[in-house]
């Protein structure tokens, strides 16, 4: 029952919150000018999204294979 409870206390702020944030707009700002910070964040989000990949592709990468130590086949006599 607590955890309902907290989850609809929750839901109340978010949604609280919510019409606030979306109204919110910087002051003397232009057009131009929120174009041309949205397309800056998009660059680096893209950057970011590429270098991750680049990780992940080092890291998917299959390591060299040591030597045995021995055979495992039997020795035949």
């Amino acid at each position: 029952m607590k955890r309902i409870k907290r989850l609809i206390v929750l839901a109340v702020a978010v949604a609280a919150t919510a019409p606030a944030t979306a109204q919110a707009s910087p002051i003397d700002m232009t057009g131009e000018d929120s174009r041309y910070l949205h397309d800056q964040a998009v660059a680096e989000a893209n950057a970011r999204l590429a270098a991750a990949a680049d990780a992940r592709r080092v890291v998917s990468q299959q390591r060299p294979r040591r030597p045995r130590m021995y055979y495992s086949q039997p020795v035949s006599h």
